[in-house]
């Protein structure tokens, strides 16, 4: 078995791939700053996964809001900005869990201001009547 990498090294391997890492060992997987431990019931990955009803009420399916989580991933101007994305999406998803569509509306604006004009947060923002 080989040992993990180092920090340093991880943090080296990410900035030279520019794409996310995927670290295999013993007992786990680490993703970035993610970690899956054994099963995902061991899982740290936040996600916030709303219900088909609550979708199908906005319109919305569960391959829209994929596509905008991988567009946050690919598109985000930055680092920094890819990790504030991910959280206005999962902010985006309790709103729309709450039937709150302004505050849902405004952590879907401040994704648009961070990713540029990607189609998937049109899409989202047309079919919910924000822009």
């Amino acid at each position: 078995m080989k040992a993990p990498l180092t920090d340093e090294a991880f943090g080296a391997l990410k900035k030279q791939s520019n794409k996310t890492v995927i670290q295999l060992f013993s007992g786990g997987v680490h993703i970035d700053n993610r970690e899956i431990n054994g099963s995902f019931n061991n899982s740290n990955l936040d996600n916030v996964n709303i219900q088909s009803d609550i979708l199908q009420e906005y319109n919305l399916s569960k391959e829209d809001l994929e596509t905008l989580e991988k567009d946050i991933e690919l598109h985000s101007i930055d680092e920094v900005a890819k990790e504030q994305n991910l959280e206005f999406l999962k902010q985006f998803q309790l709103a729309l869990k709450a039937h709150d569509k302004e505050q849902a509306k405004k952590y879907l604006t401040w994704i648009k201001k961070g990713v540029t004009n990607v189609a998937s947060v049109m899409t989202i923002g047309t079919t919910l009547g924000f822009f």
